[in-house]
């Protein structure tokens, strides 16, 4: 092996005969089977992914034909712009006005109908406590509990427990004689990355199969998810009917309490109108087509694939390819191949047998990460035992505080059908609008004239008469005068 390792120009005579009697099999040497080249298009038929559809699409993103209600719409009443200017005369914003100016900021006279004004309605307080007997779900069950997380007073396996047993230790050589997993194999070999000559079932062609698109609206009517339910509900987080012992319930001992309301008569200000109120948030009793529910009409998606014949890209051509990574079957002339002479290949595993220190020994191994054959009583497995689950919903018939009352409702948020005079909205008497441009005639310091002007950079051209003392008379004049007539030209 030394002499193996020797380089050409240190051979003797002899040592280079005897290597050339020595057949080598070079590693780089290209095979002369036929090969199977990866980069080359398949000739069976492709299903390209990216090829459309040619199924009518439904669109999510299609805008539907039905007659929607725009939240956003402007309404077709009347509006009252608070930022028109008023028609009426203006006092000009920097004269003091010599009128009584009432103040944006004095409270009216008029009798203001508040909507923060208590209602003397009764009022069906969607958070008012139950009178039925609610079951507490926080109440501790009567019921024998089985805690999971207790440990067991049955006799435990330590799973992480050194066994007694004679251990062979996974990393200990052994001394058998190995065969060593990095020894190229004698047998014939099957390469893997040679292409199959068996026809391929290609894992990214689509299915011949009719398709059901996740993304399609269903056609089926739809429950809405977020559409109240008029079933009766069984709300999880509504207390059960079964009386309960609650510890967070008041004691029936009177009781002083400091945070107790008064019993004298309150003015709420969360308190909603006493006239009726249409809800918001309630669900309309009319049909209302929704902007999220899918047409049922025909639609022209955006994102649907053209029924056209498409040339794709991305599919493989049927023409003969010329595979610039297929080996020519002309003679070459490598300048990396190496020579025909036989070879002693460096890299090459002896045929001798190895002792691999990486081999798993043949022996029987007792395994300490081994789950042990013993029975196991597992702390994290659930119990068999019948459990009484405190996050189990009740079978009895339950109140949902969540779910929307039936009778009517007051809602705080909506506007009052009373006519409302609000404490920001412009009042209908006369203002005087300090922002709002004087319909007077104003005199603006920034104002050009109308007046000729006398420019006192302008070249005079016309040739004078009077003499020069004469025109600057003028000039001062020009100045200093404020009258209203032509002044005299130069």
């Amino acid at each position: 092996m030394k002499k193996d390792q020797l380089c050409l120009s240190d051979q003797t005579e002899g040592e280079a005969q005897l290597n050339k009697r020595q057949p080598q099999l070079n590693l780089n040497t290209p095979s002369t089977q036929p090969q199977h080249n990866l980069n080359t298009p398949s000739t069976q038929p492709q299903h390209n992914l990216n090829t459309p559809s040619t199924q009518p699409q439904h669109s999510l993103n299609t805008t539907s034909t039905l007659p929607q209600h725009n939240l956003n719409t402007t309404s077709t009443l009347p509006q009252h712009n608070l930022n028109t200017c008023s028609t009426q005369p203006q006092h000009n914003i920097n004269t003091p006005s010599a009128q009584h100016q009432p103040s944006l900021n004095t409270p009216s006279t008029q009798p203001q109908h508040s909507l923060n004004t208590p209602s003397t309605q009764p009022q069906h307080n969607l958070n008012t406590t139950s009178t039925l007997a609610q079951h507490n779900l926080n109440t501790p069950s009567t019921q024998p509990q089985h805690n999971l997380n207790t440990t067991s007073t049955l006799p435990q396996h330590n799973l992480n427990t050194t066994s007694r047993l004679p251990q062979h230790s996974l990393n200990t050589t052994s001394t058998l004689p190995q065969h060593n997993l990095n020894t190229p194999s004698t047998l014939p070999q099957h390469n893997l990355n040679t292409t199959s000559t068996q026809p391929q079932h290609n894992l990214n062609t689509p299915s011949a199969q009719p398709q059901h698109n996740l993304n399609t609206p269903s056609t089926q009517p739809q429950h809405s998810l977020s559409t109240t339910s008029t079933v009766p509900q069984h709300n999880l987080n509504t207390p059960s009917t079964q009386p309960q012992h609650n510890l967070n319930t008041t004691s029936t001992l009177p009781q002083h309490n400091l945070n107790t309301t008064s019993t004298l008569p309150q003015h709420n200000l969360n308190t909603c109108s006493t006239q009726p109120q249409h809800n918001i948030n309630t669900p309309s009793a009319q049909h209302q087509p929704s902007l999220n529910t899918p047409s049922t009409q025909p639609q022209h998606s955006l994102n649907t694939p053209s029924t056209q014949p498409q040339h794709n890209l991305n599919t493989t051509s049927t023409l003969a390819q010329h595979n610039l990574n297929t080996p020519s079957t002309q003679p070459q002339h490598n300048l990396n191949t190496t020579s025909t002479l036989p070879q002693h290949n460096l890299n090459t595993t002896s045929t001798l047998p190895q002792h691999s220190l990486n081999t798993t020994s043949t022996l029987p191994q007792h395994n300490l990460n081994t789950p042990s054959t013993l029975p196991q009583h597992n702390l994290n497995t659930t119990s068999t035992v019948p459990q009484h689950n405190l996050n189990t919903t009740s079978t009895l018939p339950q109140h949902n505080l969540n779910t929307t009352s039936t009778l009517p409702q007051h809602n705080l948020n909506t506007p009052s059908a009373q006519p409302q005079q609000s404490l920001n909205t412009t009042s209908t008497l006369p203002q005087h609008n300090l922002n709002t441009p004087s319909t007077q005639p104003q005199h603006s310091l920034n104002t050009t004239s109308t007046l000729p002007q006398h420019n006192l950079n302008r070249t005079f051209n016309t040739t004078s008469t009077q003499p020069l003392t004469q025109h600057l008379t003028q000039a001062k004049h020009i100045l200093n005068t404020t009258k209203t007539q032509p002044l005299l030209q130069p």
